[in-house]
């Protein structure tokens, strides 16, 4: 009998320390469960404070700043949105940009050396031996094909970035214009900036705040009850240099 009652209590003891086990280890398991949601909260919270396009020049975007340092006792406000950016989306955005920017440049700079061109062709004709043209007339179009290379290099190379840093941004827009975050405070972007334009698309909006750098917001990321607010603000801001385009 006295076996027995000893036998039960081992059994007793090793259920107890079992049971202690399991608890101790889904204990465990749960808190690592909320480290990793945590963490991952964390991680989708972090906001790139440095933001824009650089849609000219060609090589991958870098931080920016270009606007008024905001002072702490000025109170601005407007509506915040945090967006992030697909590759499709960039290559629309700088599409569209470099169309109203440089595609006129470009244009006049190859129709000049077309007719160049053509020039030194007629030299060829005329001396078959001339140097100067045998040189010049292959050069013309090499140089053309570069004008119109490296901005559709430069919007593929951005795209990519962008796609690899999977970054989230924040931006207000407000009445007085464009507020941005960044790390050594806040900058305004005014509406009276001659350089200060918005073309709005099916799916994004690209604000112009230079002949270099441009935002590109999409649609997606404003909640749906925002939207005719944020296009009230933009259109009201910047009233004749606010465009609509169907693409």
């Amino acid at each position: 009998m006295a076996k027995q009652n000893e036998k039960l209590q081992q059994e007793n003891f090793s259920e107890d320390v079992n049971t202690e086990t399991s608890q101790t280890e889904e204990k465990a398991v749960v808190e690592d469960n909320a480290a990793k949601i945590e963490e991952n909260d964390i991680k989708e919270e972090k906001i790139v404070t440095a933001q824009g396009l650089d849609a000219e020049q060609y090589d991958v975007s870098k931080p920016w700043v270009d606007g008024e340092k905001v002072e702490e006792e000025d109170e601005l406000h407007g509506i915040e949105i945090k967006y992030d950016l697909a590759g499709s989306e960039v290559k629309k955005a700088l599409k569209v940009f470099q169309k109203k920017t440089i595609f006129k440049k470009n244009m006049i700079y190859t129709v000049i050396l077309a007719i160049l061109f053509l020039l030194y062709l007629q030299m060829l004709y005329k001396d078959p031996n001339s140097t100067v043209a045998m040189i010049l007339a292959p050069l013309c179009v090499a140089v053309i094909g570069f004008i119109w290379y490296l901005p559709a290099r430069h919007i593929k190379a951005t795209a990519q970035a962008v796609e690899l840093n999977h970054d989230t941004f924040r931006i207000e827009i407000c009445a007085e214009g464009i507020l941005l975050n960044e790390q050594n405070g806040k900058y305004l972007i005014s509406y009276n900036k001659p350089t200060t334009k918005c073309m709005e698309l099916k799916e994004i909006f690209v604000i112009c705040v230079s002949q270099k750098q441009v935002f590109a917001i999409p649609k997606r990321c404003i909640p749906s009850d925002k939207m005719d607010e944020v296009k009230k603000l933009l259109k009201d801001g910047l009233r004749d240099k606010y465009e609509v385009i169907d693409q």
